[in-house]
């Protein structure tokens, strides 16, 4: 038999698995009766016999077309019995609930009724008129299949060969992932296209990108070599932004623009939306902020040829290639492209270089096939020998191709046996790709076989994870297992498709994409089973289909299609559904057999239809890229449902929930694809005891949500949130749970603000004992003074991140922290009791301590001084008077640019009269009562500013003193060296203490401190000096740090430096306190001099100065690395010396730098600018002259003027892009049309505008948002849509 024909009976051989044990055995029980004998036999003897047929056929090239007729009729009538057997346990479930509102339970297997089957029937089944209809049913449909197993017989007999092997082999725990991987061979094309990379693009008429292209034939290496190129350290170096795209057979512009946002913004998933407009809207935006793009678009399809242009027109799929490119005008960019074909889409043909992959070189060849196939590390000896010399021959037929080598390499490498390798040596056609990777193919276990098959229902590019792809793979029915673990085994069959280049990883971490020439053998194997819908006109679908995808918008026209394929077992919308709920019920009508369903609905759907609920046999349930915010009671009646994800604006659950009762994983995901730690409340969960994931639940005292309904759900695992405890009435509750014996790898234990006391939430948790191998454990709001017991326990000590907030009466923490040898991360918040820490463990990463007001860090120095030396030393720092000015002007000044400093203002009073209150209450020394509630009023800044500050002053005094009260109970606290992130916020530390805490971090890379009202300067360099990896340094809101130490002594990449009104940026000989290693710089609030640039920084990117006090110029002359130059509020400035030498720069934002004088900008103001931002419309005059180039896009802010002159808008003739933001103008000039260059135009913010003008017949691409008047006559009916009709974008919100 032809491999193609018998490959198509995949999956056949189940029927001699457990799974048909399972279908005889349960299906009689529920029928209540004895499994007849003959039957027993056809189980125990006939279906191996069939099985060992089949694989026998398979391996024959006897061409026998009434065993495919036999096989196919025997696999039609095996799924009729499955859906019986889905019949009868969604049967058994109903009965039981329904059992249990009658307040009594009966056990089918507890019936009497099982007899021999003789007694009640004869051969036409007349005396089976006492069994319900559906018992009947499934009578009929076993002895049917009992009748057409023995009549294959005598077809089995023919092809009978005595050979024994399981039919499904399960795989060990080992993985055979390499441990490293190899790139071979095409170093020289490597180069060349890096080369051609680098070079700057030359624009043409119609587009700003140039294109080189990798050709070669499907398994040459394209993929690998485009991988490595988009790795390369001087591309990465060389492109701001950088995309992947694996392209899809069939043009999907929105999903291919999707891929490109994420791409772009490193794999931070993109707004779920149905508009193409607004997507690209998105895209522009990204790329116009950047010099340089690189896309790659791996696997292009472009198959174009003359019977074909006579059958359809190109015209549409060239403008779809130019839609899809067009936001790369925005920027300067590159396109790698990976293509069998060298025939290109229209927009890539032009001055493309094409380069010819060629095969790899036979010692290129050898020395891939000699490491994939373990060649290289087995010992000397005859066996190893003789396989070298097989394996020349193998790889001389295997024609340099990388994928088809490590394929059959990797295959063999699992055995040593010599006559498999001479098998493959002697197969004649292995020069064939698909040959080889065929009989890699033949060489999986039957069940990976579905797996990988079942993959082709998505189109090619798909991205796949190891936690979601085995779950369909479980509603399919390609793993049949009765193992509890099932999902397991989905996870081992995931690795090792991964472990032989069936799937290949992508760039966003944890995702992976099936090798385009294994996809192609998918689908070949697949067309009587298998299909996707691409195209919204109407298609023929054959009717043996049992898994169907589509991917279009509207289906109107493949309703009648789609109604008919009565064997649909999955169901998935790849996109947005523009379709009416009429067409979806019509379909949910008639595929009563579904098992998966993906619903992917307009916004305007927001019910969800109630036809769903009507398949009674699904498995699999996802609709969160739905608007979905009501759900129908029926939902609970889908009792064979096993996957459930909804979306989160889902406020509530149907009251039944929990009547789903073959549940296994619930989850609720957002419109970007991530995961919430929440889900509304759900009834009598208790009563769904295959539950497997729980995000959130809420103990509330309403019966149905108390605590014991966690107790019966033992295979929970994963994450869990428990909120609601203090709502736990006895701690018997809390013992039921039984949280220790549960898989759980992440807790959170939380209470709410009116707790009942510190005695109920200590017995509370003392019973919620977690299990062993927790790595994560938060306990929010929990307000006793002492810790359960287990937590000392040895099982806890796999804790890898540990979280204590809002923890008021714990002063203290765990005394055997520092055996939690696994703990990475600890986090503590609001412990307002804290008064020491612990030794942390040695491999401590990640360290937060925020708003701790009575933990005290105490140096070295201070151990050894008397009480009054320390007090006297404090005060001398700086003088109230000068304190209190430097803050008020701050604050006065924000008041008058910035509602949002004036709001982090609020904030941070709120946490300062936390933290003072806490001390007041205890320690103070005069009654601080009317400070504190003038601090109180702060936070709604209802009172005087300067009376605000000197009651805050009044109190700070108080926390000096209690520090200085608390050197000689307290403890020095030494941090383990292995800290990367250290993070201290409201907390009292003084300058040497801050010192002795840093001195042994020499790991350390992260550091932020905030508000620590203590801190007057940053260590000195004998202490920075060993801060040699620190690479990000952010200081806010310290009000009294007035020097730098000797922060120009470090690497630093990042300063970030806001609100610190005292701090000097100077050292003390006059020179930048600054390092010279800085990236990114940015300082908000603070008080800058004309010197804090001087100095040689060629590292510096990023520069932004925000509210900043300074001198009247300020000098820039030196930063040739800079590329992005922000000044905000900055008043005091009037010049921008050597502004014109900053070559690099690509974006300039002047907002609110009102005493900037434009005449000097005239003697030096940068030319070909990326984006120039600014309020002050007198800087266009510069353009006036010839000399200075406008700059590509232009932003217009916070615009005071209600009208634009004509004058103005002559100037910016060049421009490309033009954005008015927040601007009071009223009216455009009318000589807008006159901007030829115009491609993109943004009104965002600017309600005072009433109508659009006439817009260039460049433009294409216009946003609308917060602009009342504009947005409705830009509707389609609206006055203005005539001008914008034409344009190709249009997001107008």
């Amino acid at each position: 038999m032809a491999i193609a024909e018998s490959l198509a009976l995949v999956g056949l051989r189940m029927i001699a698995s457990p799974v048909m044990n399972k279908l005889v055995d349960k299906g009689f029980a529920y029928v209540g009766m004895d499994v007849p004998r003959d039957l027993k036999d056809l189980v125990d003897i006939y279906l191996p016999q069939i099985v060992i047929a089949t694989r026998a056929s398979e391996e024959t090239d006897i061409d026998m077309p009434q065993l495919k007729s036999w096989l196919q009729r025997l696999k039609d009538t095996y799924e009729e019995a499955e859906d019986i057997l889905d019949e009868v346990e969604y049967q058994t479930i109903a009965e039981s609930i329904k059992q249990e509102k009658r307040a009594f339970t009966v056990r089918i297997t507890s019936l009497p009724l099982i007899k021999p089957l003789a007694e009640y029937t004869d051969k036409k089944g007349k005396k089976l008129s006492f069994l319900s209809s559906n018992k009947r049913k499934l009578w009929f449909q076993l002895n049917k299949l009992k009748k057409d197993v023995k009549g294959l017989i005598p077809v089995a007999k023919l092809l009978y060969a005595v050979r024994t092997q399981p039919t499904e082999t399960p795989i060990g725990e080992t993985s055979s992932v390499p441990k490293s991987t190899i790139f071979v061979g095409h170093d020289g094309e490597h180069r060349l296209i890096v080369d051609d990379l680098l070079k700057e693009p030359v624009p043409t008429k119609n587009k700003s990108y140039s294109v080189v292209a990798i050709v070669g034939i499907g398994g040459a290496g394209k993929t690998t070599l485009a991988q490595h190129v988009y790795h390369d350290h001087d591309v990465t170096k060389h492109f701001d932004v950088k995309m992947w795209v694996s392209l899809t057979r069939k043009m999907d512009l929105i999903k291919h623009t999707k891929a490109m946002i994420e791409s772009a913004t490193s794999g931070k998933k993109c707004p779920q939306s149905s508009t193409l407009d607004a997507l690209q809207s998105i895209l522009v935006e990204i790329l116009s902020q950047s010099k340089r793009a690189l896309l790659v678009l791996d696997d292009l399809w472009y198959i174009k040829s003359v019977e074909e242009d006579l059958l359809c027109n190109r015209n549409d799929e060239n403008e779809d290639w130019d839609s899809l490119l067009a936001p790369l005008n925005s920027t300067q960019g590159v396109i790698l492209l990976t293509s069998r074909s060298k025939k290109l889409p229209t927009v890539l043909e032009s001055e493309t270089k094409l380069l010819n992959l060629r095969e790899l070189t036979k010692d290129d060849s050898m020395k891939l096939f000699r490491f994939y196939a373990g060649l290289d590390k087995m010992d000397k000896s005859p066996v190893k020998n003789e396989l070298e010399e097989i394996s020349v021959d193998i790889v001389k037929n295997l024609s340099g191709l990388p994928l088809a080598i490590k394929s059959v390499a990797f295959q063999l490498c699992r055995t040593r046996d010599v006559s498999k390798w001479r098998e493959i040596q002697e197969m004649d056609d292995l020069n064939e790709p698909k040959t080889a990777l065929m009989w890699s193919y033949q060489q999986l276990d039957k069940a990976l076989q579905r797996c990988f098959l079942f993959c082709s229902v998505f189109p090619k590019g798909s991205m796949f994870t190891k936690e979601g792809l085995p779950l369909k793979w479980l509603a399919s029915n390609c793993i049949r297992s009765d193992n509890k673990n099932v999902e397991s085994i989905g996870a081992k069959y995931f690795d090792e498709l991964v472990s032989l280049f069936f799937f290949q990883p992508v760039f966003l971490s944890g995702y992976f994409v099936v090798h385009d020439v294994f996809h192609d053998l998918a689908e070949s194997l697949t067309r009587e089973e298998i299909f996707r819908i691409e195209d919204e006109q109407a298609v023929e679908i054959p009717l043996t289909v049992h898994h169907l995808s589509i991917a279009v918008q509207n289906i109107e026209h493949h309703v009648p299609s789609i109604c008919k394929l009565e064997k649909l077992r999955t169901l998935i919308f790849l996109q947005t559904l523009q379709d009416s709920k009429i067409n979806l019920d019509k379909i949910f009508k008639k595929l009563k057999k579904l098992r998966i369903l993906v619903l992917n609905l307009s916004p305007g759907i927001t019910q969800l239809p109630k036809t769903v609920c009507n398949l009674k046999y699904l498995k699999f349930l996802d609709f969160f890229r739905s608007s979905i915010n009501q759900v129908p009671e029926s939902l609970s009646s889908l009792h064979l449902l096993c996957i459930l994800d909804l979306p989160f604006t889902l406020p509530v659950l149907p009251k039944s929930m929990s009547n789903l009762r073959n549940l296994r994983y619930v989850s609720v995901t957002d419109k970007t694809g991530h995961s919430r730690p929440r889900i509304p409340l759900w009834r009598d969960v208790g009563k769904v005891t295959s539950l497997r994931t729980l995000p959130e639940f809420h103990v509330t005292k309403e019966k149905g949500y108390e605590l014991q309904q966690l107790r019966n759900l033992r295979e929970l695992k994963g994450f869990l949130k428990i909120s609601g405890l203090e709502n736990v009435s006895h701690k018997d509750e809390a013992a039921e749970v039984k949280l220790k014996d549960k898989n759980l790898n992440s807790l959170t234990f939380e209470w709410n603000s009116d707790s009942n006391g510190r005695n109920s939430d200590f017995e509370t948790i003392k019973c919620l004992q977690p299990p062993k191998l927790l790595s994560s454990l938060s306990i929010i709001g929990y307000s006793a003074d002492r810790y359960p017991t287990w937590l000392g326990d040895e099982s806890i000590r796999h804790v890898r991140r540990l979280w204590l907030g809002g923890c008021k009466f714990l002063d203290v923490l765990p005394s055997n922290l520092y055996m939690w040898k696994y703990c990475e991360e600890i986090i503590l918040y609001q412990l307002l009791s804290l008064k020491e820490l612990p030794a942390f463990p040695l491999c401590l990463k990640k360290l937060i301590i925020l708003t701790c007001p009575f933990l005290v860090f105490i140096s070295e120095e201070a151990l050894i001084m008397s009480n009054k030396e320390v007090q006297l030393n404090h005060h001398l720092l700086l003088e109230e008077g000068f304190v209190l000015s430097k803050v008020a002007e701050m604050l006065e000044a924000a008041r008058k640019w910035s509602d949002e400093i004036i709001g982090y203002y609020q904030r941070l009073m709120h946490f300062e009269f936390e933290m003072l209150h806490q001390i007041s209450k205890k320690l103070a020394e005069k009654d601080l009562t009317k400070e504190l509630q003038i601090l109180a009023g702060a936070q709604g800044n209802t009172l005087p500013l300067y009376d605000q500050l000197q009651a805050w002053w009044n109190c700070h005094q108080e926390r000096v003193k209690f520090i200085n009260s608390r050197v000689l109970e307290a403890k020095q606290f030494d941090l383990p060296s292995s800290l990367t992130s250290l993070r201290l916020g409201h907390c009292n530390i003084t300058d040497k203490a801050l010192s002795d805490c840093l001195r042994n971090l020499c790991s350390l890379q992260n550091l932020q401190l905030e508000a620590l009202m203590s801190l007057v300067t940053l260590p000195l360099e004998l202490t920075m000096l060993q801060l040699s990896r620190l690479r990000i340094l952010i200081i806010r809101s310290c009000w009294l740090l007035k020097s730098l130490g000797a922060l120009h002594k470090l690497y630093l990449e990042k300063l970030d430096v806001n609100c610190c009104p005292c701090l000097e940026f100077e050292t003390e000989n006059g020179g930048s306190a600054l390092t010279s290693s800085l990236q990114w710089l940015k300082i908000g609030w603070c008080t800058i001099s004309s010197g804090i640039l001087r100095g040689e920084f060629p590292k510096l990117n990023y520069i932004e100065f925000e509210g900043c006090q300074s001198s009247s110029s300020l000098p820039v002359e030196k930063l040739a690395s800079v590329e992005y130059l922000i000044l905000l509020y900055c008043a005091d400035i009037c010049s921008l010396s050597g502004l014109h030498l900053l070559r690099n720069l690509k974006t300039l934002r002047l907002k609110l730098v009102p005493n900037l004088q434009v005449q000097d900008l005239l003697q030096s103001f940068p030319n070909c600018m990326h984006e120039l931002q600014t309020d002050n419309l007198e800087i266009l005059k510069i353009y006036s002259s010839e000399t200075f180039i406008p700059p590509r896009h232009l932003v217009l802010e916070h615009l005071q003027q209600e009208t634009l002159s004509s004058e103005d808008l002559s100037l910016l003739h060049s421009i490309e892009g033009l954005c008015f933001f927040c601007c009071k103008i009223k009216s455009v000039p009318t000589n807008f049309a006159t901007l030829s260059s115009l491609q993109k135009i943004q009104f965002i913010d600017c309600p005072n505008i009433s109508q659009l003008p006439e817009l260039p017949k460049s433009v294409q691409w216009i946003k609308i948002k917060g602009c009342p008047a504009l947005k409705e006559r830009s509707q389609k009916n609206g006055e203005d849509w005539p001008k914008i009709a034409d344009i190709k974008y249009k997001a107008i919100e």
